[in-house]
């Protein structure tokens, strides 16, 4: 045997090593790459919302207790700036596309991880919640966790015992089989991999600068300039219920009652505030809805000692809003400051 075959083998056996570890360092470096093109940073604003919402009340994020807790839909996060109450301080958990339903949830999760806020804020548009879950529901509120899993099942059969929505349109089995379709369609998805390859500039605009407008603004979301993703008309969807008689929908009766029961329990002090909407929407129709609406809610708060009523029919010129009742960000501004003088009760 010659004296060279040993010295042979080695070096083929340290390739071999050589190209094993190559091999496994390039999987490594193309899973850690696909993880990041498909971790939550690279979706869009539907999910930066909940889950800065997530690492605010699981403390990932430093932040002070809130002294006054802004709740309610898309209005609020648009029209409340927790920005413009800094001094007190305050915090948004305005779920855009939900309303009473995920504002009670968020409420209690909120309250399991900080002390109680001298103050919680409730400002909803009662009647766009009927387009809110028709559209919104499953691709936003459940699949990006808005609602945890628990919270889901549970308004399931909070609803089926009160003959609310969702139980009044689907039965267990169907509710939970879309359960299962929403949150598998969030881990399956691939357009972000298409995005972060033919469209960064994308993922900035809908990804990164969601979540730092979220971070700078203490929750809400202000309309600074007029993104891709909120290409919607002027009255539109968000505002068809204007256009038919007020009815009432059990289901947001019975959150409100539910937050109105919570905060009293606590010792907190609750508001209800209605955001203005454009002179463009108002027609007879409109109006009554708005009275019926208003009449209605005042006859729920009025029977809970702590809470107040700051709801006021407000009509503002069209050039105020991005649509019919979103208010843009100097607006909003505006409209923050003159309504903080009524939250002085909420300061320690």
């Amino acid at each position: 045997m010659s004296s060279t075959e040993p010295n042979t083998e080695r070096v083929e056996f340290l390739r071999f090593l050589i190209a094993v570890g190559g091999a496994v360092a390039i999987a490594a470096a193309l899973g850690a790459s696909f993880n990041y093109v498909v971790s939550d940073k690279l979706f869009g604003f539907e999910h930066q919302l909940p889950r800065y919402q997530s690492e605010v009340i699981d403390r990932k994020i430093p932040i002070k207790s809130a002294e006054v807790l802004l709740l309610g839909d898309s209005v609020s996060a648009r029209t409340l700036l927790a920005t413009e109450l800094r001094e007190f301080p305050a915090l948004s958990l305005a779920a855009s596309g939900g309303g009473s339903v995920e504002s009670y949830y968020l409420l209690v999760r909120y309250l399991e991880q900080f002390p109680d806020p001298r103050c919680v804020v409730l400002m909803t548009s009662y009647g766009a919640y009927s387009y809110h879950r028709e559209v919104l529901f499953w691709p936003r509120i459940v699949q990006h966790s808005t609602l945890r899993p628990q919270d889901t099942f549970d308004l399931y059969f909070t609803s089926s015992s009160i003959g609310g929505w969702p139980a009044s349109q689907y039965s267990w089995i169907e509710y939970l089989v879309r359960f299962l379709n929403a949150k598998l369609g969030f881990w399956l998805r691939l357009d972000t991999i298409n995005r972060w390859f033919f469209g960064a500039e994308r993922i900035y605009l809908d990804a990164s600068l969601s979540y730092r407008i979220l971070r700078r603004h203490i929750g809400s979301t202000p309309l600074t300039t007029f993104p891709y993703w909120l290409d919607m008309p002027f009255d539109g969807p968000n505002q068809r219920y204007l256009k038919s008689p007020f009815t009432i929908d059990a289901t947001i009766d019975h959150y409100l009652k539910k937050i109105l029961e919570l905060t009293s329990k606590r010792g907190i002090k609750f508001y209800f505030s209605y955001g203005p909407i454009a002179n463009g929407l108002k027609t007879e129709t409109s109006e009554r809805w708005l009275s019926d609406a208003m009449k209605h809610l005042q006859t729920i708060i009025d029977r809970y000692p702590h809470a107040k009523n700051l709801a006021e029919i407000e009509w503002r010129s069209d050039t105020e809003f991005s649509d019919g009742t979103h208010l843009k960000m100097e607006e909003a501004v505006e409209y923050t400051n003159a309504l903080k003088p009524r939250f002085q009760d909420c300061r320690r």
